[in-house]
């Protein structure tokens, strides 16, 4: 059985697991989300305002890896 989530879920996941503590999943998560889901510059670069700015992110704020993910193309 595949117990692998919906890519269309990626983003709330690694909002979800940023609240609860995982950092390292949640970074994985939005990466798949900006990798998979925005296929274009334009929805891409939206996303990555979003997550740059979403509450449920803010435990992630200060790690290089999320500024790397939301830094602008």
């Amino acid at each position: 059985r595949d117990l692998r989530p919906y890519p269309s879920m990626y983003y709330n996941m690694a909002c979800t697991h940023a609240v609860l503590g995982d950092r390292s999943e949640a970074l994985e998560l939005l990466a798949k989300d900006l990798e998979e889901n925005h296929p274009s510059e334009e929805s891409r670069s939206r996303q990555k305002e979003w997550a740059a700015e979403d509450p449920d992110l803010e435990a992630l704020r200060e790690d290089p890896e999320f500024k790397r993910l939301v830094a602008p193309d």
